[in-house]
Protein backbone atom coordinates (compact mmCIF):
# COMPACT_ATOMS: atom_id res chain seq x y z
CA UNK A 1 0.00 0.00 0.00
CA UNK A 2 1.22 3.53 -1.20
CA UNK A 3 1.91 5.59 2.14
CA UNK A 4 -0.25 8.95 2.74
CA UNK A 5 1.06 11.97 4.31
CA UNK A 6 -0.69 14.74 5.27
CA UNK A 7 1.46 17.73 6.03
CA UNK A 8 0.82 21.66 6.87
CA UNK A 9 3.71 24.32 6.87
CA UNK A 10 5.95 24.72 9.50
CA UNK A 11 8.75 27.28 10.29
CA UNK A 12 11.79 25.92 7.80
CA UNK A 13 9.64 23.88 5.83
CA UNK A 14 6.72 21.17 6.30
CA UNK A 15 5.06 19.41 9.31
CA UNK A 16 3.44 15.70 9.30
CA UNK A 17 0.27 16.00 10.66
CA UNK A 18 -0.58 12.19 9.68
CA UNK A 19 0.67 9.16 7.62
CA UNK A 20 -1.41 5.88 7.17
CA UNK A 21 -0.44 2.33 5.07
CA UNK A 22 0.00 -0.80 6.05
CA UNK A 23 3.60 -1.38 5.13
CA UNK A 24 6.21 -2.56 7.67
CA UNK A 25 8.48 -0.06 6.39
CA UNK A 26 7.20 3.11 6.78
CA UNK A 27 9.29 6.02 5.26
CA UNK A 28 9.17 9.56 5.83
CA UNK A 29 10.31 11.46 2.95
CA UNK A 30 13.01 14.31 3.28
CA UNK A 31 10.55 16.91 1.08
CA UNK A 32 6.98 17.34 -0.08
CA UNK A 33 6.43 19.34 -2.90
CA UNK A 34 10.13 20.64 -3.10
CA UNK A 35 9.90 22.00 0.96
CA UNK A 36 12.08 19.91 3.36
CA UNK A 37 10.20 17.92 5.96
CA UNK A 38 11.20 18.95 9.77
CA UNK A 39 8.69 18.50 11.88
CA UNK A 40 6.10 15.70 13.09
CA UNK A 41 3.03 16.71 15.05
CA UNK A 42 1.07 14.77 17.21
CA UNK A 43 -0.73 11.70 16.82
CA UNK A 44 0.55 10.83 13.13
CA UNK A 45 -0.15 7.15 12.90
CA UNK A 46 -3.38 7.35 15.12
CA UNK A 47 -5.09 6.48 12.40
CA UNK A 48 -2.75 3.96 10.65
CA UNK A 49 -3.42 0.33 10.84
CA UNK A 50 -1.59 -1.07 13.60
CA UNK A 51 0.75 -3.74 11.91
CA UNK A 52 3.60 -5.24 14.06
CA UNK A 53 7.24 -5.54 13.61
CA UNK A 54 7.11 -2.10 11.98
CA UNK A 55 10.22 0.62 11.16
CA UNK A 56 9.87 3.97 10.67
CA UNK A 57 12.31 5.75 8.60
CA UNK A 58 12.76 9.71 9.75
CA UNK A 59 14.76 11.38 7.73
CA UNK A 60 17.42 13.85 9.26
CA UNK A 61 16.15 16.69 8.12
CA UNK A 62 13.64 16.34 10.89
CA UNK A 63 14.49 18.54 13.81
CA UNK A 64 11.44 18.89 15.98
CA UNK A 65 8.48 16.49 16.97
CA UNK A 66 5.53 16.85 19.72
CA UNK A 67 6.07 14.71 22.12
CA UNK A 68 2.70 13.23 21.62
CA UNK A 69 3.85 11.98 17.92
CA UNK A 70 4.23 8.26 18.26
CA UNK A 71 1.00 8.48 20.57
CA UNK A 72 -1.91 6.47 19.59
CA UNK A 73 0.48 4.00 17.24
CA UNK A 74 0.95 0.47 17.38
CA UNK A 75 3.63 -2.41 16.12
CA UNK A 76 6.51 0.09 15.94
CA UNK A 77 9.10 -1.62 16.81
CA UNK A 78 12.47 -0.18 15.14
CA UNK A 79 13.11 3.49 13.85
CA UNK A 80 15.76 4.44 11.78
CA UNK A 81 16.88 8.30 12.08
CA UNK A 82 19.23 9.25 9.12
CA UNK A 83 20.85 11.33 11.41
CA UNK A 84 23.16 11.80 14.80
CA UNK A 85 21.95 10.49 17.75
CA UNK A 86 22.17 14.12 19.49
CA UNK A 87 19.49 15.16 17.05
CA UNK A 88 17.51 12.70 17.16
CA UNK A 89 17.26 13.04 21.22
CA UNK A 90 16.06 16.41 20.62
CA UNK A 91 12.57 15.29 18.78
CA UNK A 92 12.22 14.23 22.58
CA UNK A 93 10.00 11.02 21.32
CA UNK A 94 8.43 8.74 24.03
CA UNK A 95 8.17 4.89 23.19
CA UNK A 96 5.05 2.86 23.55
CA UNK A 97 6.26 -0.05 23.33
CA UNK A 98 9.91 -1.03 23.14
CA UNK A 99 11.34 0.37 20.11
CA UNK A 100 15.20 0.02 18.97
CA UNK A 101 16.58 2.97 17.40
CA UNK A 102 19.09 3.11 14.94
CA UNK A 103 21.39 6.35 14.19
CA UNK A 104 24.68 8.03 13.66
CA UNK A 105 27.11 9.05 16.28
CA UNK A 106 30.55 9.83 16.04
CA UNK A 107 30.70 8.66 12.84
CA UNK A 108 29.63 5.49 13.64
CA UNK A 109 26.41 3.08 13.54
CA UNK A 110 24.57 3.39 17.03
CA UNK A 111 21.61 1.23 18.30
CA UNK A 112 19.81 1.20 21.63
CA UNK A 113 16.58 -0.68 22.60
CA UNK A 114 14.27 1.81 24.41
CA UNK A 115 11.92 0.32 27.04
CA UNK A 116 8.32 0.51 26.78
CA UNK A 117 6.43 4.06 28.04
CA UNK A 118 10.36 5.78 28.58
CA UNK A 119 11.71 8.82 26.40
CA UNK A 120 13.75 7.95 23.72
CA UNK A 121 16.33 10.31 24.59
CA UNK A 122 19.39 10.48 27.13
CA UNK A 123 19.96 11.66 29.92
CA UNK A 124 16.22 11.63 30.06
CA UNK A 125 16.47 7.54 29.66
CA UNK A 126 18.58 7.09 32.50
CA UNK A 127 16.87 9.32 34.44
CA UNK A 128 13.28 7.61 33.80
CA UNK A 129 14.94 3.77 34.43
CA UNK A 130 16.59 4.23 37.59
CA UNK A 131 14.20 6.20 39.34
CA UNK A 132 12.05 3.19 40.03
CA UNK A 133 14.66 0.75 37.99
CA UNK A 134 11.63 0.19 35.67
CA UNK A 135 12.46 -2.80 34.18
CA UNK A 136 15.92 -2.73 34.43
CA UNK A 137 18.31 -6.00 34.87
CA UNK A 138 21.94 -6.23 35.83
CA UNK A 139 22.50 -7.04 32.26
CA UNK A 140 21.08 -3.95 30.86
CA UNK A 141 22.76 -1.66 33.11
CA UNK A 142 25.98 -3.82 32.39
CA UNK A 143 25.35 -2.83 28.64
CA UNK A 144 24.64 0.60 29.19
CA UNK A 145 27.76 0.96 31.45
CA UNK A 146 30.02 -0.43 28.67
CA UNK A 147 28.48 1.58 25.73
CA UNK A 148 27.91 4.78 28.10
CA UNK A 149 26.78 7.29 25.13
CA UNK A 150 24.85 10.21 26.41
CA UNK A 151 25.32 9.00 29.90
CA UNK A 152 26.26 11.56 32.56
CA UNK A 153 28.39 10.72 35.89
CA UNK A 154 25.95 10.73 38.17
CA UNK A 155 23.80 8.23 36.03
CA UNK A 156 26.95 6.10 35.65
CA UNK A 157 27.56 5.66 39.74
CA UNK A 158 23.83 4.70 39.81
CA UNK A 159 24.06 1.79 37.22
CA UNK A 160 26.87 1.09 39.18
CA UNK A 161 25.74 0.60 42.79
CA UNK A 162 22.92 -0.97 41.23
CA UNK A 163 25.04 -3.40 39.45
CA UNK A 164 27.30 -3.79 42.45
CA UNK A 165 24.58 -4.68 44.55
CA UNK A 166 23.23 -7.71 42.25
CA UNK A 167 26.14 -8.68 41.34
CA UNK A 168 27.90 -9.21 44.70
CA UNK A 169 25.47 -11.67 46.16
CA UNK A 170 25.68 -13.61 43.34
CA UNK A 171 29.35 -13.81 43.63
CA UNK A 172 29.54 -14.67 47.17
CA UNK A 173 27.36 -17.59 46.25
CA UNK A 174 29.62 -18.74 43.70
CA UNK A 175 32.48 -18.78 46.19
CA UNK A 176 30.43 -20.44 48.99
CA UNK A 177 28.88 -23.22 46.28
CA UNK A 178 33.10 -23.63 44.74
CA UNK A 179 31.58 -22.57 41.18
CA UNK A 180 34.53 -21.09 39.23
CA UNK A 181 32.81 -20.78 35.84
CA UNK A 182 30.11 -18.30 37.27
CA UNK A 183 32.24 -16.60 39.52
CA UNK A 184 34.80 -16.32 36.34
CA UNK A 185 31.96 -14.78 34.11
CA UNK A 186 30.58 -12.58 37.22
CA UNK A 187 34.29 -10.98 37.23
CA UNK A 188 34.47 -10.71 33.18
CA UNK A 189 31.38 -8.02 33.46
CA UNK A 190 34.07 -5.52 34.60
CA UNK A 191 32.08 -4.63 37.84
CA UNK A 192 33.85 -6.46 40.50
CA UNK A 193 35.98 -3.69 42.15
CA UNK A 194 39.44 -4.04 44.03
CA UNK A 195 38.21 -4.00 47.31
CA UNK A 196 34.65 -6.36 46.20
CA UNK A 197 37.89 -9.21 45.28
CA UNK A 198 39.80 -9.05 48.36
CA UNK A 199 36.24 -9.44 50.09
CA UNK A 200 35.50 -12.37 48.25
CA UNK A 201 39.47 -13.94 48.76
CA UNK A 202 38.68 -13.86 52.23
CA UNK A 203 35.49 -15.88 52.19
CA UNK A 204 37.12 -18.02 50.01
CA UNK A 205 40.01 -18.82 52.24
CA UNK A 206 37.62 -19.55 55.19
CA UNK A 207 35.68 -21.83 53.18
CA UNK A 208 38.65 -23.60 51.91
CA UNK A 209 37.89 -23.72 48.25
CA UNK A 210 41.15 -24.22 46.73
CA UNK A 211 40.26 -23.68 42.92
CA UNK A 212 38.25 -20.46 43.43
CA UNK A 213 41.26 -19.21 45.95
CA UNK A 214 43.51 -19.38 42.90
CA UNK A 215 41.33 -17.92 40.56
CA UNK A 216 40.53 -14.75 42.70
CA UNK A 217 44.52 -14.47 44.03
CA UNK A 218 44.97 -14.78 39.73
CA UNK A 219 42.86 -12.16 38.61
CA UNK A 220 44.05 -9.59 42.15
CA UNK A 221 47.62 -10.65 40.68
CA UNK A 222 46.30 -9.73 37.33
CA UNK A 223 45.33 -6.41 37.92
CA UNK A 224 48.16 -5.36 40.14
CA UNK A 225 50.44 -5.71 37.42
CA UNK A 226 48.03 -3.89 34.89
CA UNK A 227 48.65 -1.28 37.06
CA UNK A 228 51.94 -0.84 37.51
Amino acid sequence: MTMRFDHAPAEGGVEITRMSGTDRRMEIPKEIDGMPVVSLGERILAQSPGVSGRTLVIPGTVVRASPETLEGSSGISRIEYRGELEAFCRLKLRSYSDCEVECREGGRDFSFLFIANTPMSFPEFDEAILSMYLGLTPEMAINRLSDPVGLTDANRERYERFVSDRIMPGAEQAVSDGDCPGLSEIIGTGMVSDSDLRRLLERSLRSGRIPVTSLLMSEIRRRSLKNL
